[in-house]
């Protein structure tokens, strides 16, 4: 399993690191993810969308993460826009 400690002391949020000791201590096989580094500052979203990266390819769990951080959504197997954005020609 992925090491914990740099992104529980790097400035997580108490939900954040709530949320990251849940799908350790309890794994699920589906993870929904609603803007999990929403609220991080640029470098600890890398660190805990790296983490969650690390975590899900151990635990393989179907995910469904929501974003509007497109440069952490592309690295996603899958992306799937809803509204009126704009598709790439």
């Amino acid at each position: 399993m992925p090491s914990v400690n740099h992104v529980f002391t790097s400035g997580c949020h108490n939900s954040s690191i709530l949320a990251l000791s849940r799908l350790i201590a309890a794994p699920v096989p589906l993870w929904l993810l609603d803007e999990p580094t929403g609220n991080l500052d640029p470098a600890t979203a890398l660190e805990v969308f790296e983490f969650l990266l690390a975590l899900h390819r151990e635990l393989r769990p179907t995910t469904l993460l929501v974003t509007h951080n497109m440069p952490l959504a592309e690295r996603c197997g899958r992306i799937v826009r809803l509204g009126a954005m704009p598709q790439p020609v």
